[in-house]
């Protein structure tokens, strides 16, 4: 809402834009609910000048037809009501303003040459996107700005010296909120209500400066659509008038791409078709540009940007994508590393029971067997009494290598404590675990431990052997745990360096 003062001063400024008395009858039909086309169509044609742009623009490129229109009412048909309404709109409102800013201090070739491309950009956004009528992010495009017209007829030579400092749209409006509380898009809102024009036109205008373009457009909501579109329009008007089209472009690229997931290569679509729609635009509304060469070579340079802007998009992607794998791979070994006994490189105990609760249920669902392996290296005390601890860690590392290359890849094999191992072998009979369970004590046997203290250093171990089979005899994973720790112990007292089978897997075989 503008400070009231502001508004005074507006509203008193002699030569400030009015509603043309067309336009005026435009928007009283618009309000009813109903209008019928011969209404419309007489309102119209009480403006020679407003019917033969009507008629012009019915038999243009934007509704061409295989049939000449010769009359109002075929051209109304042909456009639809609400196209008809806002371009009767844009006929009246526009000649008025033009008129109005040729009479003021500031650069009116630069504001309407904006409002012709921000019309164009939101014109062909619509028509990309699909969401939108045509005419009115046409007309929302055009009028976004009109608030520079009253300010400049309203505040006189102050808003000219202080637009004249400013560089860039956006410090143009920086300048007016600092010294205004307000900007010319408020303005133009202001002037939207006093002419009584409809409500999603002035709301469209006012976010102009407050929507963010980058924010990702909602597809449900018609509102969001209109103003993000008009807000991205200024945006692409931007390429041709901030002076470096390169670094325009680029920023378009990015606030269009983040709001309607578009590519650069569709963005460089959007302002070819804008730099065509220009002259039409221009011609359709009888402005003279100074400059309508120079629109090619802008495309140029955001074109080279676009492209240098894409590769860029494409390393950074890529850069993404490789830091993500990074990442997850960090995760996998971090997971790995936690999961993993530090000395022997063996699973450890708290992931052994993770994995045996998850076997022991597979295993009972699918009715096979599940052999479970305490294994203890025999006086292993004795090593680390006579030889020191360093020399102990050497022979379990020893131990382990032998375990790992003795057994299957889906067996698991971990680090149950001290010099205590388990072995867990997933669908192994108990029969078949017998004679891989001693070919692993054989091998510990005859391995070199490779201690330098004791070069001759031999190590035997004892095993005891539970498995989950048959008529299932054991209630959970706790009682084949003490099974097998039961066997062991047997064992250990029957003298050691061999293999006991647990006597109840033995009599459920």
């Amino acid at each position: 809402m503008l400070d009231a003062r502001l508004a005074r001063r507006l509203e008193l400024a002699p030569g400030l834009p009015s509603l043309p008395a067309a336009a005026m009858r435009v928007v009283e039909l618009g309000h009813q609910p109903e209008v019928s086309t011969t209404e419309l169509a007489q309102a119209i044609s009480k403006d020679p000048a407003l019917s033969v742009r009507f008629l012009k623009v019915a038999n243009s490129p934007f509704y061409a037809r295989r049939r000449e229109i010769t009359n109002i009412r075929q051209a109304l048909v042909t456009m639809g009501m609400n196209a008809a309404v806002t371009l009767a709109l844009s006929f009246t409102l526009i000649p008025a303003l033009h008129q109005s800013s040729a009479a003021g201090g500031y650069g009116y070739q630069r504001f309407w040459r904006r409002s012709l491309l921000a019309a164009a950009a939101a014109r062909e956004i619509g028509r990309r996107h699909r969401s939108l009528l045509d005419e009115d992010l046409m007309l929302a495009g055009l009028l976004q700005d009109v608030g520079i017209l009253a300010l400049d007829v309203a505040l006189g030579d102050e808003y000219q010296t202080l637009a004249g400092k400013a560089e860039t749209h956006d410090h143009l409006v920086a300048a007016e909120r600092a010294w205004l509380d307000a900007d010319h898009a408020d303005v133009g809102a202001w002037l939207m209500a006093r002419w009584r024009l409809p409500e999603y036109l002035a709301q469209a205008i006012r976010d102009s400066h407050r929507v963010k373009p980058g924010d990702r457009v909602a597809p449900e909501d018609p509102q969001q659509r209109l103003q993000a579109a008009v807000a991205l329009s200024g945006i692409i008007a931007d390429v041709w008038m901030d002076g470096d089209p390169a670094r325009s472009a680029a920023y378009a690229a990015e606030q269009v791409g983040a709001a309607l997931g578009w590519s650069p290569e569709q963005v460089q679509e959007l302002l070819d078709a804008v730099g065509e729609a220009e002259p039409e635009l221009a011609g359709m509304f009888e402005i003279a540009l100074d400059h309508p060469a120079a629109t090619a070579g802008v495309l140029d340079q955001a074109r080279e940007a676009l492209i240098l802007h894409n590769l860029r998009m494409v390393s950074e992607v890529a850069q993404a994508n490789e830091q993500v794998r990074a990442s997850e791979q960090q995760v996998r070994e971090l997971e790995e590393r936690t999961r993993r006994d530090p000395l022997t490189g063996l699973f450890n105990r708290e992931h052994f029971f993770n994995r045996l609760e998850e076997e022991f249920r597979v295993a009972a669902a699918g009715h096979w067997p599940l052999t479970l392996v305490l294994l203890d290296l025999d006086h292993f005390k004795q090593v680390n009494d006579d030889y020191g601890h360093l020399a102990g860690d050497r022979v379990l590392r020893q131990a382990s290598a032998v375990l790992r290359d003795a057994l299957r890849g889906e067996d698991l094999i971990a680090r149950y404590g001290g010099e205590e191992f388990v072995l867990l072998l997933p669908g192994v009979h108990w029969q078949d675990a017998q004679g891989a369970v001693r070919r692993v004590l054989e091998q510990l046997r005859c391995a070199d431990m490779e201690v330098k203290e004791a070069p001759a250093l031999r190590v035997t171990a004892s095993a005891g052997l539970a498995v989950q089979e048959g008529t299932q005899p054991f209630r959970d994973t706790e009682a084949l745990v003490a099974a097998a720790d039961e066997a062991l112990y047997v064992a250990k007292k029957q003298g050691r360096n061999r293999l006991v089978v647990d006597p109840i897997t033995l009599e459920h075989a």
